[in-house]
């Protein structure tokens, strides 16, 4: 069956719907209208198939495209306005100039989905890759470089997966720092580890992912490693240097930087 001419635009603009509302139901100022509009455009979505099922030609049409973007604009109008707000703002600037516990109080009244966690844990653990995607492939870090990366995250501290926010982004909110509040949660075989006695007033618990989130420009050490005793994962049974092997080199390098590992993983 051919394309109708208005297949590929309406799935566009449903997707700019999906897209806006990940980021409106993020925060507070526009988490309600986020969902009210992800389930009008799911409905137009269900209208459409609906009329295809019955064989009904025509859908979906220009009403229908048009309905949708007056969603996706709606959406992303009100998340603009929420991002231009003095709290967005001042959240941002705290992150970037490093004032976490600041950053804590105003990220509270920003997103949706966030709490301070009940009881924070002694530690928490930041992953490290041990596999990489490259050209050929998924690729095994050596161990040395593994260490040296590790030594050198504790010399500068470890900054956002993105890097550090920026003061002077008018329209985009600071990534947070993701900590596991377990090494088993942390979904990798190796992760730096670092005490919370200084970070508990900054720490936040994301409800949906569990993970404890922190709002800064970077968290400094002093960080031990983390290293799993074994790895159960079927990749490394086929793989050439298997885990016993790669753990002794990375614990013997990380011995020669003088970063300690952590006996009890």
């Amino acid at each position: 069956m051919p394309e109708a001419p208005f297949d590929a635009p309406f799935a566009d603009l449903l997707q700019q719907v999906v897209d806006r509302h990940a980021i409106a139901s993020r925060l507070q100022r526009t988490t309600a209208l986020a969902e009210e509009v992800l389930a009008d455009a799911m409905r137009i979505g269900d209208g459409v198939r609906r009329a295809l099922r019955r064989g009904l030609a025509g859908r979906p049409d220009e009403n229908d495209c048009t309905a949708l973007a007056r969603l996706a604009h709606r959406l992303e109008d009100a998340t603009d306005a929420a991002l231009q707000e003095d709290a967005a703002r001042a959240l941002l600037a705290a992150a970037a100039a490093g004032r976490p516990v600041e950053a804590a109080e105003l990220a509270l009244t920003v997103f949706a989905g966030l709490v301070r966690p009940e009881a924070p844990p002694e530690h928490v653990y930041l992953a490290r890759t041990v596999r990489r995607r490259a050209r050929s492939g998924e690729t095994l870090v050596h161990p040395e470089t593994l260490a040296q990366e590790m030594a050198d995250s504790g010399r500068d501290g470890v900054s956002p997966a993105s890097g550090p926010p920026e003061a002077e982004a008018d329209t985009v909110l600071p990534e947070p720092i993701a900590l596991s509040p377990s090494f088993a949660g942390c979904g990798s075989e190796v992760a730096l580890r670092r005490a919370t006695a200084d970070l508990r007033d900054a720490l936040l618990e994301d409800s949906a992912s569990g993970d404890l989130l922190l709002f800064t420009d970077r968290v400094a050490g002093p960080f031990t490693a983390a290293v799993a005793a074994q790895a159960d994962d079927e990749w490394w049974a086929a793989s050439a240097v298997g885990w016993t092997a790669y753990r002794a080199g990375l614990v013997e390098a990380l011995a020669r930087l003088g970063i300690p590992v952590d006996a009890a993983e």
